[in-house]
């Protein structure tokens, strides 16, 4: 065959691959416009704005000015993104390594509990269905330390309490304990899941031979929920990456910094100073950040299907 006769095979197969495909993609067409529209077109937009010098009028009226990396110098020069940066980092460490464990535990809890169970689930899932500015705005009436029902109860005992959104020593604390309440029942819900499909034959079979529920859980349980673990970490990392409702309504990055992180961040160059190249330089940043770590831990989930 020679290399004038590929493309003849190719205009007569033609045919018979939209005979065979036309429908899958008309199906699949309101998706890709959507995906498109609202995804694709946007990221590509937002690295070429990170490249430019764009106020928020310019970005109104379409004007810019091409400034090459001078966004990201100013990005990485400015001691706010850092503080930001640091504590993102420090969030999402801190939500992922206290919910991921817990909502493990927590399920297994439930679990046990074959008659409660349903309503256990019910109640845990509660908080992943309210919406986060009503949560925390509850949240923020909750810690007042003049009215809140934690002020009164620990003044009833003599112990006067901080502010704890508006101390540097306890604000970041806080709103990491609130991220961990809001996302630890929708990972429980998905842990209980993973555990009613664990083959039933292989516990009992465990238990028979005498394995304690400790050994129950290292050698059967954990790596048959290995890719429910590993969804939930994904998950949990990139919701964190996100949170900004919770530092809007509560601090609004306050006191001194001490909470605000790189969505705010995103937000105040945007919407606040109005420097949209340096709002996509940092978008940009941490879309490559959150790539890398969805592509690392893919890569993880593969070895291990292997294993």
């Amino acid at each position: 065959m020679t290399k004038t006769d590929k493309p003849i095979l190719v205009i007569e197969k033609a045919p018979l691959l939209f005979k065979r495909y036309w429908l899958p993609t008309l199906l699949l067409l309101p998706a890709i416009i959507f995906l498109s529209v609202f995804f694709i077109y946007p990221a590509i937009n937002m690295f070429v704005s990170s490249f430019q010098k764009m106020t928020f009028m310019d970005f109104i009226n379409g004007t810019s000015e091409f400034v090459g990396f001078d966004n990201y110098k100013a990005v990485f020069n400015d001691n706010i993104f850092i503080k930001s940066l640091l504590n993102t980092i420090i969030y999402v460490v801190c939500v992922t390594a206290i919910m991921v464990p817990l909502s493990f535990l927590v399920s297994l809890l439930v679990d046990s509990f074959a008659k409660m169970g349903a309503f256990f689930r019910g109640v845990l899932y509660i908080p992943s269905i309210i919406a986060m500015s009503v949560a925390a705005v509850m949240w923020q009436i909750i810690l007042d330390p003049n009215f809140g029902i934690i002020s009164g109860v620990l003044t009833s005992m003599g112990i006067s309490m901080p502010n704890l959104l508006n101390d540097t020593r306890y604000a970041l604390m806080t709103v990491i304990g609130l991220g961990v309440w809001r996302s630890l029942g929708a990972n429980t819900i998905l842990f209980i899941a993973g555990l009613k499909s664990l083959p039933r034959e292989q516990l009992e079979a465990a238990k028979v031979d005498g394995a304690s529920n400790w050994k129950r859980i290292i050698h059967i349980i954990l790596p048959n929920l290995w890719y429910v673990t590993s969804f939930v970490t994904v998950t949990t990392i990139i919701g964190c990456f996100q949170v900004f409702t919770t530092i809007k309504v509560l601090t609004e990055g306050g006191p001194n910094n001490a909470t605000n992180m790189l969505v705010y961040q995103i937000w105040q160059e945007g919407f606040r100073f109005f420097d949209m190249g340096k709002a996509n330089a940092i978008s940009s940043i941490m879309f490559i950040a959150l790539l890398g770590i969805a592509i690392i831990m893919i890569r993880v989930m593969n070895r291990r299907r292997i294993v």
